[in-house]
């Protein structure tokens, strides 16, 4: 029998810019970050600030009495600004992603979106701000 992962880590899987293919994924809510680590073989890590989402879509609850478990019952899809350079100043860097994430169990759907809620828009602490970044996706330049 495979261990439980800890309370902040989900085995799922994920595809990230409109990909149709789900990749194997282990999934890990830090305090700023949300890290992916995307792959079986190589292993791709990807890391999204919580500042940077902007919106999860999840399933609602069941509208019938029917029991259904689908895979839309196990799917949230993540909204969030991502940055094609570390050069803040570079205006033309943020893009909008969106990534698609099943999860294995149900459960961690609902367990997932409520560690995600408790850091919603944290941010890591800076004295030097470049972006303001809006719910809507919307990024607009600071002057400092």
């Amino acid at each position: 029998m495979t261990p439980e992962p800890p309370p902040t880590e989900f085995l799922c899987s994920s595809s990230f810019q409109e990909q149709s293919h789900l990749l194997p994924t282990t999934l890990r809510v830090e305090p700023l970050q949300l890290v992916f680590s995307v792959g079986q073989t190589k292993v791709r890590t990807i890391r999204v600030p919580h500042c940077c989402i902007y919106g999860y879509q999840a399933p609602g609850p069941s509208l019938s009495d029917s029991v259904q478990d689908t895979l839309e019952d196990h799917a949230v899809t993540l909204h969030y600004v991502a940055f094609a350079s570390t050069d803040l100043r570079d205006t033309s860097s943020p893009r909008t992603e969106t990534a698609r994430i099943v999860f294995e169990k149900q459960a961690d759907v609902q367990r997932f979106l409520a560690l995600a809620k408790q850091f919603e828009g944290t941010l890591q602490p800076s004295t030097d701000t470049s972006f303001l970044i809006y719910w809507n996706g919307n990024v607009e330049k600071i002057s400092n």
